[in-house]
């Protein structure tokens, strides 16, 4: 959708903030994935359903944890979900429907007056904004290796030079990282280029020159990672 436009039933909604972002649209079902970071998921007209290997969670709204292999069936009824920052994220350990009583239970009134809104663009933006945590407790070594991560993301930087950066070793290095992360080191890199993907994607429309532009192999590897943490493919939501 275009911004500073009303959202219309086919249009779908993706915000990046940092290494956060909403997405809201209609869609049917999405497939089986396993996202990078923890998020929150929202009916926004009615309940959804939360698959999962072992049980099926029907509920309007629901926090998932990062590394969580589910998917979604929301019956081409508006749906949206939340992606935390993986450097703030909440900790989530287990799937559980949310409450009103809970400041992510909270949001759903919010969230549909954002795709309600004259500018959901705009809205979804300072949404994302008022709720991104300051980083004050992030290691100073973290805060430049992440540096040289986004400043360099198309590029597969080993892992000797990025702790060279910080002055320490590599495997302290990837300790700190699934530490203070949450996240291996390559994983980490691979969240992070597709929310650029998604960022330029926004703008560009055009898969293969943002594809290469933010270090995947080629049109379809971005692809599959997408689908891999989105359960949809590119076009379907782009």
């Amino acid at each position: 959708m275009l911004a500073g436009s009303r959202m219309d039933k086919n249009d779908n909604l993706l915000q990046t903030h940092g290494r956060s972002m909403l997405f809201a649209g209609v869609i049917p079902e999405t497939g089986w994935h396993c996202h990078s970071a923890d998020a929150w998921v929202y009916g926004l007209d009615e309940d959804i359903q939360v698959v999962l290997p072992d049980r099926t969670m029907k509920t309007r709204s629901a926090a998932i944890p990062a590394g969580t292999s589910h998917r979604i069936v929301a019956n081409d009824t508006r749906f949206c979900v939340v992606y935390a920052d993986p450097l703030v994220h909440a900790k989530q350990t287990e799937v559980c429907g949310l409450t009103e009583h809970t400041q992510q239970g909270d949001w759903l009134g919010s969230l549909i007056r954002i795709v309600d809104s004259r500018d959901p663009h705009e809205e979804a933006a300072l949404f994302m904004e008022e709720r991104q945590n300051a980083l004050t407790d992030l290691d100073p070594r973290i805060s430049r290796v992440l540096d040289s991560i986004q400043n360099r993301i198309d590029e597969n930087i080993p892992a000797g030079e990025l702790a060279s950066s910080a002055g320490i070793s590599e495997s302290h290095l990837r300790h700190l990282i699934s530490g203070g992360v949450g996240l291996p080191l390559r994983r980490f890199r691979l969240w992070m280029r597709l929310l650029h993907a998604i960022e330029q994607l926004s703008v560009h429309r055009k898969i293969t020159p943002v594809a290469l532009d933010t270090g995947f192999a080629n049109p379809s590897h971005f692809s599959t990672a997408f689908k891999q943490h989105f359960g949809l493919t590119p076009r379907s939501v782009l």
